[in-house]
This record gives C-alpha cells, structure tokens and sequence, in this order.
C-alpha cells in the first residue's frame, strides 16, 4: 500500500527514529553490560571502566537516554529536510503487510 503526502507530522517522524534506534541500541548495550559482566571495559563513566554487574545495570540505564539523544539529534536536521523537501514534491511512502485497525472497520 502506497501512501503520498505533503508532510509528515514531526511526532510520527520522531516516533520511527526512536523506536527504530532504541531496539537496535538495545541489543548494543545489552551486549556492552554482559560483557562487562566478564570483565570488559565496554562500559565508562567519568573515564572510568565499570565492570561486573554494575557495568551491566549502568549499561541499560544509559541506553534510554543514548536513544532519545540520538533519536532527537537526526529528527532535528530530517524534519528541516523534509520541510525542505515539502516545497519540491509530495512525498510517497510504502507499506508492507498493512493491517487493518478497529477504528478503519467502523
């Protein structure tokens, strides 16, 4: 299913970068704090190296705010692009597997 618009809202475009970083961030520092369970230096804070099972907690309490930083970061400069692109030509989007709502059934 094809969709064209001329804009997309802020908040939906802020939404597909913050859930979209905050899975694939999750995985990395999930990754980081298990291994800092084994005594790796993945995880710093203050230039320090945290390990055991506090490089792991410390590990998923920083990825929330990695995600919002980084999601709020690339929203900035791509809702200037698409404002931008806005003017030049509407912009189609393309689902997969569309499925219907309750709300699109009343």
């Amino acid at each position: 299913m094809d969709i064209t618009a001329k804009k997309i809202s802020k908040g939906s475009v802020f939404k597909i970068y913050f859930l979209g970083l905050a899975g694939g961030f999750f995985v990395l520092f999930f990754i980081f704090g298990v291994s800092a369970i084994f005594g790796a230096e993945t995880v710093k804070w203050e230039e320090q190296p945290i390990t055991g099972i506090m490089g792991f907690i410390t590990a998923m309490l920083m990825w929330p705010f990695f995600s919002f930083f980084f999601a709020g970061f690339m929203w900035l400069i791509s809702i200037l692009g698409l404002w931008l692109y806005s003017f030049i030509k509407p912009i189609t989007i393309s689902f997969k597997d569309v499925v219907a709502s309750d709300s699109d059934n009343a």
